[in-house]
């Protein structure tokens, strides 16, 4: 009995060895004054010593004043590790948030404010303002010719930029999928100033989905009634849109591809933060849109109205458009700040913009809404945007 005691007592003391064999200490030092580290999961006002670490790599999570960074550190078993914060670090650190905080919003004022006042990063942000001179501005409109057809594709120029997507608590009508939140594009592209039209694809595809009411009563409109070759297509699916994309992706003339929803959002609103394009007042929609007050049940030739401010016409009303997206009710809670491309995965595909059976409130720039993606809709079509250049 004493012998089993004796080895099992003697196991424990190898044991402890053992892990004792694996643990160093990390001495958290500073040159500038007191700060906050966080390792291991728990927080601790540097300097300090700390003891019993574990062997290995380990990330320190350091906050001092508006600073905030990591850094990482290897300790080895029975060896003791130093960190020193100093003034250059700090420096450095703030340089690269600012930098991070000008390169995401992407504007020549606050790029200029950086190179001013900051050294760290001059290259690339003078790089981002030479890239931004060479761009074209906003609302440009350039033509791309489709070979072996009589179709061009009218674009304007839509900036990278950084917005407030959804729309505020205090906007009348709004939906609760609408958060408000921050977003930012990396990257400008050109996007097609009209709805794809009937007769773009039509000279694509071979054929023409688009037939509205489609009624067989009396007094009302047979099916087809209101195909015109201006009129924008309708009762095209999700995947449909996406096969047109890949047939004009083959000719040669760019990368084209539907817009996320941010950047349709960013799009329409044309720099604005109102309920619509132009403000807030529901009486001027019929200057922007076709929608249920003035559609006439029926949709329109496509630029008939007012564009945005950026020559991007009917964005509200006409007919709905498709998004790359997949749909997520909470997704504006989770999503990413920089190009956000919504869900990994999901059951329906994101279209915006109302239509000519859509009301007022669902002609607004933050209004979502959704489907599978092999539905076919006669309230529903799509525009293309192309990658820059």
């Amino acid at each position: 009995m004493g012998e089993k005691n004796f080895k099992q007592d003697a196991d424990v003391v190898q044991v402890s060895l053992e892990l004792q064999a694996k643990l160093g200490r990390l001495k958290v030092l500073s040159e500038i004054g007191f700060f906050e580290v966080q390792v291991l999961g728990t927080i601790f006002k540097a300097p300090t010593v700390l003891t019993k670490v574990p062997a290995g790599e380990h990330e320190l999570k350091i906050k001092y004043k508006e600073v905030e960074f990591n850094h990482k550190v290897y300790v080895e078993a029975n060896q003791t590790v130093e960190y020193l914060l100093t003034r250059e670090i700090v420096q450095a650190e703030r340089d690269s948030h600012v930098y991070e905080l000008a390169r995401k919003e992407g504007t020549e004022e606050v790029l200029r404010e950086y190179i001013a006042n900051y050294k760290l990063h001059q290259a690339e942000a003078k790089e981002l303002l030479s890239e931004l001179k060479r761009e074209p501005k906003a609302g440009d409109k350039k033509s791309f010719a489709i070979p072996g057809t009589s179709i061009t594709l009218d674009m304007r120029w839509i900036p990278r930029g950084r917005f407030l997507m959804g729309s505020p608590e205090s906007e009348k009508d709004r939906y609760d999928n609408e958060l408000q939140h921050w977003v930012t594009l990396s990257k400008g592209f050109w996007m097609l100033e009209t709805q794809v039209t009937q007769e773009m694809w039509e000279t694509l595809m071979g054929w023409n989905p688009s037939r509205f009411v489609g009624s067989t009563l009396p007094g009302k409109p047979p099916r087809g009634a209101f195909k015109g070759a201006r009129r924008p297509v309708e009762e095209v699916s999700w995947d449909q849109a996406k096969e047109f994309i890949e047939k004009l992706n083959s000719k040669g003339i760019g990368t084209y591809r539907l817009p996320t929803e941010a950047e349709w959002e960013y799009a329409c609103r044309a720099g604005s933060t109102s309920a619509y394009c132009y403000g807030d007042s529901k009486s001027r929609l019929k200057d922007y849109a076709w929608y249920d007050d003035n559609s006439g049940g029926e949709t329109h030739e496509v630029g008939g109205k007012q564009s945005n401010d950026w020559g991007l016409y009917d964005m509200h009303g006409n007919v709905w458009e498709w998004c790359e997206d997949w749909y997520g009710e909470a997704y504006y809670k989770e999503s990413p700040e920089c190009d956000p491309r919504g869900p990994a995965s999901g059951k329906y595909h994101v279209f915006r913009g109302g239509s000519y059976w859509s009301n007022a409130r669902d002609c607004r720039s933050a209004a979502r809404s959704r489907l599978p993606e092999d539905i076919l809709c006669r309230h529903l079509g799509f525009r293309v945007l192309r990658n820059y250049p």
